[in-house]
């Protein structure tokens, strides 16, 4: 562990007991009324350190060091694993009972501990600690005015459709209808005229961010200080990624407005501090500045009210989601479009649209939620709204790579294109890359997705975990549509590092088992029982996270029978079979059917190897990886409709190479083992 001197020997091989909980440091547990806690790595060890301390409180410079072992991690970072430690004791940012904050120092553990011996072991399933591989999904949901949550909605969500989730952004209240639906994507320049906030937020909604820093720029000084002025430089700050420019901006001005200044105003203010408080990650926060924001607004009758009031609950809607809170978060998004409608605010729709369609996503329902992704980005693009239509398609690509329709994100893919350019927070610039790499990968267009994955790692960008991730997952995708391996297992070992992760992530468990099929095909056997034995422990830390459940199920499968357990194996497939319906994400069951098909294959079973894959035929007419199941069970049966399926599958693999085993006239003697495993690696 990485805390510094303990407040004595004893404490080391002693328990902390506060309240209901209990903490065994050098067991790396955390029991709550006897039972684990599954708790993250650096959670575990912040805790830890400070009821060590507890007599002071602790600088943050010194708990990053002990924590991290290093200075140079970011305070984003720290105010996460504070946030999620305060979660872990039933604290949150605004009720401090346990690790209270003293004010630009750092931290302080106030709640009463009692030093007791351990008590004996008790058998468990699984330690109350996360593996490391296993950390928080994290990724930035990027800004527009306002915004939502971008905590973490990855759990038992498709592996293919994580990446949607988080895009589901915020607009403002200021957007116009454009005039020209096919003109360039900003929106017309700032009128000379008006009041200064009035330019200002035209260029701001616009996203002209120049034209809006050079309206800042001929500005008095008295007139800079003006709430209206005040509040648009701030929202500038969030639409550029400056955060903490940004939270500093809104906190201050709530200190500086009375109770008796303009409610509309205030309920801004706080919104805005929601929103950066979500965007440094502060969860906790950005839930209580929206409820108040809410709070504020409810009785005003002023349209900017009800515009910022719907926004509000559609933010909250959106934080409520990711945790995992569904029937609160689709409540919240009808209160929502209660207020919004009464405005008819287009951009303000095509977000709460655009929300909505994630929800659908959450509840696996990716067929309802792709007309919706639709619907909000065409919206989006009437009102000249670049930030909404970029996150309105970007969740669009990728609901529909879940239901493998790549062919059809290709128009999207190009629109996206364009809108990148227009987007000034470089993070999401750069994720709207790597959204285009991966629908180009998965379209067969692997040198344009291969030039554009390059690009994209030369640009400069803020240094930032999440997005490196991410990066990693739309290399491996690449690198395994080529062929390569061994570079695409790097790359996913890489990204099971990351503190990205979280047990209820259905993404790692997505990629632990993409790992071991590369490793089933390169002949690592080794390597796959310690991803299976992996996957296995990620699905009894959380056994009702469905997508979780399926992947470590076709794991486990594929190491039993490894081991030679075939009727072990087969269950283990009928498992992952049966949570393939209930999800009902079509590129889920194609590796499911893939897998099973390939077992029945290995054991002679080709007659229900054609059974099992009619579950994919009508997937196979569109999609890449359908045709391949249908093209092995073609080949291996002698199927006189195998040229066929070949001709359709070489349709579909764009410049990826059909397996040299498939493209062969069939032969009496069916591929078994290792032939077989060549064919169909990730």
């Amino acid at each position: 562990m990485a805390a510094a001197q303990s407040v004595g020997a004893v404490v080391n091989e002693s328990a902390y007991r506060f309240g209901e909980f209990q903490l065994v440091p050098m067991r790396r547990q955390l029991r709550r009324s006897g039972q684990p806690v599954l708790v993250q790595p650096k959670v575990l060890e912040t805790l830890t350190y400070l009821i060590e301390q507890r007599h002071r409180v602790v600088g943050t410079d010194e708990l990053i060091a002990a924590i991290w072992g290093r200075l140079d991690v970011a305070d984003h970072v720290l105010g996460q694993t504070i946030s999620r430690a305060r979660r872990v004791v039933d604290d949150s940012g605004e009720v401090q009972h346990s690790i209270v904050t003293t004010y630009r120092v750092g931290y302080r553990w106030v709640r009463d501990v009692e030093i007791c011996p351990i008590e004996a072991e008790q058998p468990d399933d699984h330690d109350s600690v996360a593996p490391e591989s296993v950390q928080p999904v994290l990724a930035p949901a990027p800004f527009s005015r306002p915004h939502h949550s971008w905590r973490s909605s990855w759990r038992s969500v498709s592996g293919a459709a994580l990446v949607a989730l988080c895009f589901a952004g915020f607009v403002g209240w200021a957007s116009k209808e454009n005039p020209h639906p096919s003109a360039p994507v900003v929106a017309a320049s700032p009128t000379p005229g008006g009041s200064p906030p009035a330019r200002l937020r035209a260029a701001v909604d616009s996203n002209q961010l120049d034209v809006a820093h050079q309206v800042l720029r001929d500005l008095p000084n008295e007139d800079r200080l003006s709430p209206e002025i005040r509040y648009e430089e701030s929202m500038l700050a969030l639409k550029e990624g400056r955060f903490d420019g940004a939270l500093k901006g809104f906190k201050t001005m709530l200190a500086d407005l009375s109770e008796h200044a303009d409610p509309d105003i205030i309920g801004k203010a706080l919104y805005g501090a929601g929103v950066a408080e979500n965007r440094r990650g502060d969860v906790d926060a950005a839930q209580a500045h929206f409820e108040k924001a809410i709070d504020v607004l409810q009785h005003s009758s002023t349209r900017d009210a009800k515009l910022v009031l719907g926004q509000s609950w559609t933010s909250l809607g959106s934080l409520l989601a990711s945790c995992r809170q569904l029937d609160e978060a689709e409540s919240a998004y009808g209160k929502a479009r209660v207020a919004l409608d009464a405005v008819g605010d287009p951009a303000a729709l095509a977000t709460l649209e655009s929300s909505t369609a994630v929800l659908l996503v959450h509840r696996h329902r990716h067929a309802e939620a792709l007309p919706r992704f639709l619907h909000a980005a065409e919206l989006a693009q009437r009102t000249g709204d670049v930030l909404v239509e970029t996150r309105a398609r970007m969740n669009l690509v990728n609901d529909q790579f879940a239901l493998l329709q790549s062919a059809d994100s290709l128009p999207s893919v190009k629109r996206l294109g364009e809108l990148r350019e227009h987007v000034g927070d470089p993070i999401l610039a750069a994720y709207v890359d790597l959204v285009r790499v991966r629908a180009l990968a998965a379209s067969g267009r692997l040198s344009e997705a291969s030039v554009l994955l390059y690009t994209n790692a030369s640009r400069p960008t803020p240094d930032d975990q999440n997005l490196a991730a991410f990066r990693d997952a739309v290399a491996a995708d690449l690198a395994f549509a080529q062929g390569a391996l061994d570079e695409g297992s790097q790359r996913v070992r890489k990204m099971l590092t990351s503190p990205w992760y979280s047990p209820e992530s259905g993404l790692a468990a997505f990629e632990r088992w993409r790992l071991l099929k590369a490793q089933q095909a390169l002949g690592d056997e080794q390597g796959m029982l310690s991803t299976a034995a992996e996957a296995d422990a990620q699905s009894r830390a959380r056994p009702k996270e469905l997508t979780v459940g399926l992947y470590a199920a076709l794991a486990r499968a594929e190491a039993a029978d490894t081991q030679r357990k075939p009727s072990r194996a087969r269950t283990e497939f009928d498992r992952a079979l049966a949570l393939a319906d209930t999800i009902r994400v079509p590129y889920d069951m194609v590796h499911v059917v893939d897998s099973y098909v390939q077992f029945l294959l290995r054991h002679g079973k080709a007659r229900e190897a054609s059974t099992m894959v009619n579950r994919v035929a009508e997937w196979a007419k569109y999609d890449y990886s359908a045709a391949l199941v249908q093209l092995a069970v073609d080949h291996v049966a002698g199927s006189g409709s195998w040229l066929a399926t070949l001709d359709q599958t070489r349709r579909l693999a764009g410049e990826r190479a059909v397996p040299a085993a498939l493209s062969t006239p069939p032969t009496a003697e069916p591929k078994k083992g290792a032939e077989l495993l060549a064919v169909r690696a990730p």
